[in-house]
């Protein structure tokens, strides 16, 4: 999400979930305090976050984390979603047309990609 020309970056309790997973605890606590720091602000958990993201699940074939990660993207308004995942990445073309069928849209970056569209950043 831009906002007057700053990058406002959000975070989810999806996120927060997937990194208490992190096995190595010294590494999660680094990862944690990394997301702590640069998120702007973070979404909580709701039903009409569960919602969409179950007919994301349904109609696009991605698993309900990475649903539900899309999902609070969309409804906090956000501009883009980066991931790495390329389980997302390959399925955006889809993932956007059920988002446009309900009126919604986000674009789906990976964040070198994103990078080189939105910042015209050169990265060899």
């Amino acid at each position: 999400m831009k906002e007057e020309g700053k990058l406002i970056i959000i975070s989810s309790d999806y996120v927060k979930m997937e990194l208490m997973e992190i096995e190595d605890e010294e590494k999660r606590e680094d990862v944690m305090n990394f997301e702590r720091v640069l998120s702007d602000l973070n979404f909580e958990h709701n039903n009409e976050v569960k919602l969409l993201a179950s007919e994301i699940v349904e109609k696009c074939n991605i698993g309900i984390l990475d649903a539900l990660h899309i999902s609070a993207a969309v409804l906090t308004n956000a501009e883009f979603f980066l991931t790495c995942d390329e389980g997302i990445t390959v399925k955006r073309i889809r993932v956007t047309e059920v988002l446009r069928g309900k009126g919604q849209f986000i674009n789906i970056f990976n964040p070198i990609d994103y990078l080189k569209s939105e910042w015209r950043i050169i990265i060899r």
